[in-house]
């Protein structure tokens, strides 16, 4: 017995002809599939009913919309798509042979399936590599801050913290972290985020001043921007996001201060392994836990091993 058609049905119809438009064996990733229909709702009229059935908030890697994740859920559950488990961990989606029958008809999902095609064709190139996918889509970024951070700071910071290639010196990034200190969105929103990033900012200039090259690549430095970001996201989210989301801001706000907690915590950790490590000054307490017990661990047990 055929379930009954439900209004994500519409989405999944137009996933399937999405995969219909790409070359057989070509998989699409749940980042493409979020991103390919972002695409779809900026070039559909406000009234069409496939554009207002994709909400939209701005999150980790972009324009995020949850019933995007409906539809993806509800063409598995249907057999429209067939999955796999992508490098990352994540899915990938390519067509099924033999599909459920999701031809839909009505001026707004014909106009729809028109606008997917031209997407593919203009908008979205599945085949770029995921720095230039996103490159693109956050042309659309509320704030320079976004791009900024993102592409220049956190790519900066990993390489320099995996050791190698060295594209970047200690100062040139300490310039990327303070010139990104000037894109910060502004107004009392964003108020918290912008104090903690000046900790953040000051904590790494000395990082960076006193850091020698046997004792950078831990990947500490790296995890600490990280989390910025995922700050900076949690309550981007709250700033950024369509209408249809203001019931899940109670949970957001929740989200955004556990993480700010946890974020302070991180800073003041790193302060102490930059004091007492990376200085030589063992005076004072230390909030250090053992190998075994912090995920900080590593970095310690190594200076212990140089020292």
């Amino acid at each position: 017995m055929s379930r009954p058609h439900t209004d994500t049905d519409k989405l999944v119809g137009l996933l399937s002809h999405a995969l219909d438009e790409l070359d057989e064996e070509t998989y699409l990733y749940y980042l493409d599939v979020q991103k390919v229909f972002y695409y779809l709702k900026k070039r559909l009229d406000d009234d069409n009913d496939i554009a207002q059935q994709l909400p939209y908030y701005w999150y980790l890697d972009g324009p995020v919309s949850d019933e995007v994740q409906s539809t993806v859920n509800r063409a598995r559950d249907l057999g429209a798509v067939e999955t796999e488990k992508s490098v990352d961990g994540g899915l990938k989606f390519k067509q099924a042979p033999e599909g459920p029958d999701l031809e839909f008809t009505g001026d707004s999902y014909t106009a729809a399936a028109a606008a997917l095609e031209r997407v593919l064709e203009e908008d979205y190139d599945i085949y770029a590599d995921l720095e230039q996918k996103l490159g693109e889509v956050y042309e659309d970024a509320p704030y320079e801050f976004q791009r900024f951070f993102k592409f220049e700071v956190m790519d900066a910071v990993e390489e320099y913290d995996q050791g190698v290639p060295w594209h970047y010196s200690t100062e040139e990034i300490s310039n990327l972290i303070g010139t990104a200190e000037a894109y910060l969105p502004v107004g009392d929103q964003f108020n918290e985020v912008n104090k903690l990033y000046s900790r953040f900012y000051t904590v790494a200039k000395r990082y960076l001043e006193v850091v020698d090259d046997d004792r950078h690549g831990s990947g500490t430095f790296n995890e600490l921007a990280k989390s910025f970001w995922q700050l900076f996201c949690y309550r981007l989210r709250m700033v950024e996001h369509d209408p249809e989301y203001e019931d899940d801001l109670e949970g957001w706000e929740s989200d955004y201060m556990m993480k700010k907690e946890s974020f302070e915590a991180e800073i003041k950790q790193f302060r102490e392994f930059v004091a007492q490590e990376l200085e030589g000054n063992s005076d004072g307490p230390t909030d250090f836990q053992s190998p075994q017990e912090s995920g900080w661990g590593k970095v310690v047990e190594g200076l212990q091993q140089d020292n």
